[in-house]
């Protein structure tokens, strides 16, 4: 199948993009509130990503469904932290947590090969 050119929301509405060797999710609200339910689901995103990759570009990503699923925990709740503390009124801390923020709004989760912060595959 040919890739696509958009965020693909069939999975509880949760923005999820497909590059060759690349998977972006959104960090947002529909990312949020599926990681809140009991079991948190990352497990069964990361399963579902992995799936949606090998859909869309005939092949399978080199990222195991458990780094996927630390990844994205990884981002989503240190945003929440970040969001959490942002009332700390020393402004080199509110700076440091909106650079944090920034960095985790798309979540990037590529292969070894072109995210050098990858070190389980």
């Amino acid at each position: 199948m040919s890739q696509q050119n958009t965020w693909n929301i069939e999975f509880h509405e949760i923005s999820i993009f497909i590059k060759d060797k690349l998977i972006q999710v959104k960090n947002d609200d529909k990312l949020v509130k599926f990681l809140l339910q009991p079991g948190n689901g990352s497990l069964e995103l990361a399963k579902h990503l992995r799936k949606l990759y090998k859909e869309q570009l005939a092949k399978d990503i080199k990222i195991t469904e458990k780094s996927l699923a630390i990844e994205i925990l990884g981002h989503v709740f240190t945003e929440q932290v970040c969001d959490a503390l942002s009332h700390i009124p020393l402004k080199e801390v509110k700076y440091f947590f909106e650079s944090i923020k920034e960095h985790t709004s798309i979540i990037d989760c590529g292969e070894k090969s072109i995210d050098h912060n990858r070190h389980c595959i």
